[in-house]
């Protein structure tokens, strides 16, 4: 499950893995490679965007245990990370910390570092939660010498 806070950047970057698979998936029909050795398919991202039928429908496909299923999950921490239960997935990827006032002073709509980091766990318990089974894994991406860098530090979550 892929998180990221504005639905545009959900979209974007879903909008990349499956440009990204399909090109990987013509390059290995073209050698006449199964599909079984194919890392990623075309179809295996989906986002949780548009109308409600839209995502019950992306969401009720990524739970589907079946093999053609999608395997990946972008999602809005802003407008998602409570209420789910990802609990099929074990690994949590945070494409970028939750916007706070602290790094954009002049942005209203903007929350506070506690109100963020609260976000972030939010987000992170939609797969780390009862029925879970297995190990859970968090990736947060960010790049060094940035405000993603600092603030990660600031919430201790990085040394």
């Amino acid at each position: 499950v892929v998180f990221a806070q504005w639905p545009e950047t959900v979209a974007a970057m879903a909008g990349a893995v499956q440009a990204a698979a399909a090109a990987e998936a013509r390059k290995h029909a073209a050698k006449g490679v199964d599909k079984f050795e194919i890392v990623l398919r075309p179809n295996d991202a989906v986002t949780l965007l548009g109308d409600a039928m839209s995502r019950a429908r992306a969401l009720a496909q990524f739970q589907n245990s079946a093999p053609d299923t999608p395997r990946v999950l972008f999602v809005s921490y802003q407008h998602h990370a409570s209420g789910l239960n990802l609990h099929v997935a074990n690994r949590v990827i945070v494409a970028h910390p939750y916007a706070s006032r602290f790094s954009s002073p002049n942005a209203p709509e903007l929350v506070s570092l506690r109100h963020a980091a609260a976000y972030e766990r939010q987000a992170i318990g939609r797969v780390r939660r009862y029925p879970q089974t297995k190990p859970c894994y968090l990736y947060r991406l960010y790049a060094l010498g940035t405000v993603e860098e600092e603030l990660y530090a600031v919430w201790g979550w990085i040394v």
